[in-house]
């Protein structure tokens, strides 16, 4: 699915007051547009709601935040984000990186339906491959599979090498004083230690004395003749 921003559809729906068209994003067969729409509060009040719903108090929105309509003005995913840009993609589905009051999250949209199956409460979300999603929390790591569910706690440092699955395993490292490196799978389980390089033998060698010229072996032993 690709990313566009321009606003080339013009659409019945889309000459309604209050609305604003952000941009869309579309693949060979489907087109999501990303839009802002101002509903005030006393229009929302109007609106009846079953049984107790109807006693809680109930909010407009800003053409500011951003939800996601189809090609035909139904509403998919309400305007209540300040972002909403394209992740994650499988042959049957196609995954949103949502951002609200800085937390970032994930809508997941199949079947003309959009989910948010990761609730916007994470400082980050990255593509850590192979049907895994690294998530990270006060600069610490976890990671969850693509339905959402976690499969760590954030606990492994942040490093630009770590946190990357290749053939089923991820380099890892606990972001706490005096542990190792160590490789995880897709359950989070240690797999296998990572070991350093071990480097050989340095120095300058026998021929390099930095106080003149080497002394003869004989000197060791001079006015000691016993050794003779």
């Amino acid at each position: 699915m690709r990313e566009l921003r321009n606003n080339d559809f013009i659409l019945d729906w889309y000459k309604k007051n209050g609305i604003k068209i952000y941009g869309y994003f579309c693949d060979d067969k489907h087109i999501l547009i990303c839009y802002g729409q101002t509903i005030f509060t006393e229009k929302v009040n109007q609106q009846k709601l079953p049984g107790v719903l109807d006693a809680i108090h109930k909010y407009g929105s800003s053409q500011r935040y951003l939800g996601i309509k189809d090609i035909c003005g139904n509403t998919l995913l309400s305007n209540n984000y300040d972002e909403i840009n394209f992740f994650y993609e499988t042959g049957v589905s196609s995954y949103f990186i949502v951002k609200s009051k800085g937390k970032v999250g994930v809508a997941k949209y199949s079947m003309n339906s959009i989910e948010v199956i990761v609730p916007a409460m994470y400082d980050s979300i990255f593509d850590a491959r192979e049907y895994t999603w690294g998530y990270i929390v006060d600069g610490n790591v976890g990671f969850m599979n693509i339905t959402g569910q976690k499969i760590t706690e954030a606990i492994y440092t942040a490093h630009g090498d770590f946190n990357i699955f290749i053939d089923g395993k991820a380099l890892t490292q606990l972001n706490r004083p005096n542990t190792c490196k160590v490789y995880i799978d897709h359950y989070g389980n240690v797999i296998d230690f990572y070991y350093e390089e071990e480097g050989g033998f340095c120095g300058n060698g026998t021929g390099y004395y930095p106080y003149g010229d080497l002394p003869d072996a004989s000197d060791v032993y001079e006015g000691d003749y016993s050794n003779f």
